[in-house]
């Protein structure tokens, strides 16, 4: 799939900014965004043209921050 997208962002119910892709020109905007003391992911989303992708299965934007998390079973969607 091709887009003229600024942003591509996966979402499940919640946007997935870390997962997002961005353009590398989107980022005079950050600096823009962070010099007027905005700190939001979702306001450099907003400022964008962003494409939301809906991923049904949200198991591979599982956030993981153990090594017991890392082996816990998945479960399917959320």
């Amino acid at each position: 799939m091709q887009t003229d997208a600024e942003v591509v962002l996966p979402w499940d119910g919640r946007n997935h900014y870390l997962a997002a892709v961005y353009r590398t020109d989107l980022a005079d905007r950050v600096d823009t965004l962070v010099g007027a003391g905005e700190r939001k992911m979702s306001a450099l989303v907003d400022a964008s043209d962003a494409l939301r992708i809906v991923m049904a299965d949200s198991r591979p934007l599982t956030n993981v921050n153990s090594a017991a998390g890392l082996h816990a079973p998945m479960q399917p969607g959320r």
